[in-house]
């Protein structure tokens, strides 16, 4: 079965943008999390002390990540 596919020249350079797009975007999270450096317990209860826990704020941004 052969499938054929219409699609204008601009059509197919929106779809291509797109997923460029994504791409980059994926991209931009892996830099961001390979660069993220660990916290240990001690300064966890450091950092805890000095802002407060989790939670002791309204939230001003909030952002769900698939991972």
């Amino acid at each position: 079965m052969e499938l054929a596919l219409n699609l204008g020249k601009d059509e197919l350079k929106e779809i291509i943008k797109e997923a460029v797009r994504e791409v980059i975007e994926e991209s931009k999270w892996d830099l961001f999390e390979k660069n993220l450096t660990s916290v240990s317990d001690k300064e966890m209860k450091d950092i805890e002390s000095l802002y407060g826990e989790p939670g002791d704020e309204d939230v001003y941004y909030s952002e769900e990540l698939e991972i």
